[in-house]
């Protein structure tokens, strides 16, 4: 375990905080959940680096891997459903906004 990755779970333990804290506001993002799984991803990554430091090496490379690439894939689910051209959240005008 370097200092990067405990520095790395530090924040991420952090934002889970501010995350708990604010979840009322964050259910109003759309597909809130699908975001914030993609987060829960990356925290267990993180968690993961530093226990494989510890214990059961192989085990917890393979989870790190594994949830960092669940998370990437609700990431790219949530983008695809509220950026992709199917979400109708925004009407077709030449700048997107109005």
């Amino acid at each position: 375990m370097t200092h990067d990755e405990a520095l790395m779970l530090i924040i991420s333990c952090a934002v889970v905080v501010e995350i708990v804290a604010t979840y009322r506001h964050l259910r109003k993002i759309p597909h809130a959940l699908l975001l914030l799984g993609s987060f829960a991803g990356l925290v267990l990554g993180s968690l993961s680096t530093v226990v494989e430091g510890f214990l059961w090496a192989e085990l917890f490379n393979w989870l790190e891997h594994l949830s960092l690439m669940a998370g990437a894939i609700l990431l790219a689910m949530w983008c695809a459903l509220v950026f992709g051209p199917w979400n109708r959240r925004v009407p077709d005008a030449p700048d997107g906004i109005s």
